[in-house]
């Protein structure tokens, strides 16, 4: 319960993700390629605090599939405003 999900489909660097927002200091981090129900079954069971969306993962419908799964979940945007303004005051890891 908990953490940081990740969701991308560049399979790739799954890892890479891991590590990077690891050391950025998000717990519990996560990664999945899953999409649409999948993607809800999965939310259901890990209960992440915070998901975090390739702006390419839907392609042109990143927008629409994001509005979509807002209305299935509700998703507290306090918090993740306070974590994207204490992200701006860290260091990039890749340069």
């Amino acid at each position: 319960m908990g953490g940081t999900l990740i969701v991308t489909k560049k399979t790739s660097r799954h890892q890479d993700y891991v590590n990077e927002y690891t050391a950025l200091g998000f717990p519990n981090v996560q990664v999945t390629s899953l999409d649409k129900d999948a993607l809800y079954f999965l939310i259901d069971e890990l209960k992440p605090s915070l998901i975090l969306m390739d702006a390419m993962f839907y392609k042109a419908g990143t927008p629409y599939m994001i509005r979509l799964l807002l209305k299935y979940k509700r998703f507290n945007f306090k918090d993740l405003i306070s974590l994207f303004l204490r992200l701006m005051n860290t260091q990039p890891i890749l340069e």
